[in-house]
């Protein structure tokens, strides 16, 4: 009986850890998984960071049957020629809109644009999880110039966000204008572009939803 008892008592330990080592096993697999998981969720919310990291700016969507300003990120802009950082030129914007037309494969009705769709809602982008949104583009008349885009033809000064000449070399403040800056589009218009009324002055206007920087006689 004492063999007996000693034989039971050792299947009985060795049962044991076998269930001891499966529940080790099985703990250290849920762990992985748990792991996993959370890398998972941590490269799901990255990736929107990771995709506005280079920042954001608003652009003009040429080729719809009605241009849309949106908020983008830099690398949407680099990656698709239908989208025109603002301010738009507007040659360039002639010359892509029969192009990007077709890629969309829209049939337009011949009616007007709606006229909240001709100017964008504010022409300054923020990053906002993990996404582009539209922002404020002053608090101040310190926050904003009378600038003209050197990049391509017919541009004319407007006022605008200071901060839009910071990560733009073309802009440049009115009656500052000089050579034409290295990488700006050339103008190889040959006709004529019509005449500029430029603004005096820029002053903020504040506002919902956005702050917005606009001539000093609006």
């Amino acid at each position: 009986m004492g063999r007996w008892h000693t034989l039971a008592w050792v299947c009985a330990m060795i049962a044991c850890g076998e269930h001891h080592e499966a529940g080790a096993a099985h703990d250290v697999q849920s762990g992985r998984e748990d792991v996993a998981g959370a890398a998972g969720r941590d490269a799901g919310m990255d990736s929107g960071a990771a995709q506005t990291a280079g920042g954001c700016v608003v652009a003009l969507r040429v080729g719809r049957c009605c241009d849309k300003y949106m908020a983008v990120s830099r690398a949407e802009v680099q990656s698709d020629e239908c989208l025109l950082p603002v301010p738009a030129n507007p040659v360039r914007r002639a010359e892509l809109v029969t192009r990007c037309a077709e890629s969309f494969m829209e049939v337009c009705d011949a009616g007007p644009c709606p006229e909240e769709l001709r100017t964008p809602p504010a022409r300054l982008a923020v990053a906002s999880g993990g996404k582009c949104r539209f922002a404020d583009e002053c608090h101040t008349d310190a926050d904003c110039v009378v600038a003209k885009s050197a990049s391509g033809c017919c541009n004319c000064a407007a006022a605008m966000p200071a901060s839009l000449l910071e990560t733009d070399t073309c802009l440049l403040p009115a009656g500052q204008m000089r050579d034409r800056p290295p990488r700006c589009a050339s103008c190889d218009l040959t006709t004529f572009c019509p005449l500029c009324s430029p603004p005096d002055k820029a002053r903020c206007v504040v506002g919902e939803p956005f702050n917005l920087c606009r001539s000093a006689t609006e």
